[in-house]
């Protein structure tokens, strides 16, 4: 059970009455800058459902002002947001991240500010929403967030995806077990096993036509090298020349578009 359940963009309160009414903490806290009268209708029709103890406050405030003095306080605080609109998703995921604390978004209403995410979406053929999502957890989890991506039935809402974010600066919660030398090790000889299978798949399909072979174990000890770091060049296969040859041509297309750096 946690100690305090935010409630961000509560408008009349409905997620903040369900975590007292499961019993998930003991004390809620809707912010919205404005507080309709619904909650208090809420509220009384509830009012025999969660623990007569329980403590229910309403903060009539914007995010940006109040919530960092809620998730910097001492106790155990967990953010929660409901279709939290436009901006207002990544917003929370920045001030809990800054704090060190768990949360939870469902986001709607997205918006593209610069465009670049409208080209992705439009490129991926994905729903602009779901590319804007996908990205944000993205920036959870490189912020050092454990990030995780739910959903709840579609027939509810279209916008159901539900971003997760929890603080890995306890041991339990710590993302990933290895370090990032022990991940470029493994990396490293993944690349050296692949290049050693090229090359014996390579003997195999010449041997039979009669092509000599010789020098392929210098070949494979280069190959080794490289990926070592120890070369500093290679041939280019001719599919990795045409990936590079499009991204090029990509990217001069975008700069023409944009005009000079």
């Amino acid at each position: 059970m946690r100690e305090i359940v935010v409630d961000v963009a509560g408008s009349h309160g409905l997620l903040a009455l369900l975590y007292l009414i499961f019993r998930r903490t003991k004390e809620v806290v809707v912010l919205d800058p404005h507080r309709p009268p619904s909650f208090d209708t809420m509220v009384k029709a509830w009012a025999s459902f969660y623990p007569p103890d329980a403590v229910l406050r309403y903060i009539e405030s914007p995010l940006q002002s109040a919530l960092p003095s809620l998730v910097n306080s001492e106790k155990d605080v967990v953010v929660v947001a409901c279709h939290a609109c436009q901006h207002l998703s990544a917003e929370v995921a920045r001030q809990c991240i800054a704090a060190c604390r768990d949360f939870a978004v469902m986001p709607c209403c997205h918006k593209d500010p610069h465009g670049e995410m409208k080209h992705a979406a439009a490129a991926l053929q994905m729903p602009l929403g779901a590319v804007m999502d996908v990205a944000l957890i993205g920036t959870i989890q490189a912020a050092g967030h454990r990030a995780s991506l739910r959903t709840i039935d579609p027939t509810i809402t279209p916008q159901n995806r539900v971003l997760i974010g929890l603080c890995s600066q306890t041991e339990a919660r710590t993302p990933m077990s290895t370090s990032l030398e022990e991940r470029e090790e493994r990396m490293e000889e993944a690349y050296i096993r692949a290049h050693r299978n090229h090359t014996g798949r390579l003997a195999a399909a010449v041997e039979g036509k009669g092509v000599s072979m010789q020098g392929a174990d210098e070949g494979r000890d280069e190959g080794e090298q490289l990926f070592l770091g120890t070369r500093s060049a290679a041939p280019m296969g001719l599919a990795a020349a045409a990936v590079a040859a499009a991204t090029a041509l990509w990217f001069i297309r975008c700069r023409s578009r944009a005009g000079p750096l």
